[in-house]
């Protein structure tokens, strides 16, 4: 096991909790963000969709109470544990999201969402698995993602200062200006909007082939 897996497997009984309790760095307009990745994704009742980074369901827990079929992929067993035991008809699968995804996963999904997970991948990784979302979705679908993140270098710049003791070093989080260009390769439209001062919502439609 990994330490970033132990990491997480021990905050998983105290997860919830902790995301909720401050306005501060870095969950500030946490509910807010959340709320939106589901208007955002645009679903009804019965549509098909997959949570990258599951948790302990926060996020797509709000799709079971729409009536969705929802699938969730995480690398925690603790976190899986919780989900599963809050949302038992829900699909949750333990994965990387970086390696090879579970076989049993369905092909084509209405929608695929993520909210506070992609801030754990460095720029390439954050490419891989937007592209990797982006060709599970089905014609017209979205990715979105909520998660810490800045419109410009110099927003994160000041968050940074500002949030010194509670910054992670070893975390890398968007900053929209800097990987929108890239994100133009693999996504036909993208949009960021901001919710907080260190949290937005990314969408991105998928580049069907010329």
């Amino acid at each position: 096991m990994s330490e970033r897996e132990q990491l997480f497997d021990n905050w998983a009984n105290d997860y919830d909790r902790s995301v909720q309790e401050t306005d501060g760095f870095p969950f500030a307009g946490y509910e807010e963000i959340l709320n939106s990745i589901v208007r955002e994704s645009a679903v009804r009742a019965g549509d098909r969709i997959l949570d990258l980074g599951v948790g302990t369901g926060a996020l797509a827990g709000r799709f079971v109470e729409l009536g969705c079929e929802v699938w969730g992929l995480d690398f925690s067993e603790r976190m899986l544990e919780r989900a599963r035991a809050r949302f038992p008809g829900a699909r949750f699968l333990k994965a990387d999201l970086l390696d090879a995804w579970p076989g049993e996963l369905p092909d084509r999904f209405v929608a695929v969402v993520s909210g506070y997970v992609l801030h754990e991948f460095g720029t390439p990784d954050k490419l891989k698995v937007v592209k990797h979302a982006l060709e599970r979705l089905s014609p017209g679908a979205q990715l979105v993602v909520g998660d810490i993140a800045f419109r410009t270098r110099a927003l994160h710049d000041a968050a940074q200062a500002q949030w010194a003791n509670a910054w992670d070093a070893e975390e890398a989080y968007w900053v929209w200006e800097e990987l929108e260009p890239q994100l133009r390769e693999v996504a036909a439209r993208r949009q960021f909007s901001a919710y907080s001062f260190c949290g937005g919502v990314m969408t991105f439609l998928r580049q069907e082939a010329e």
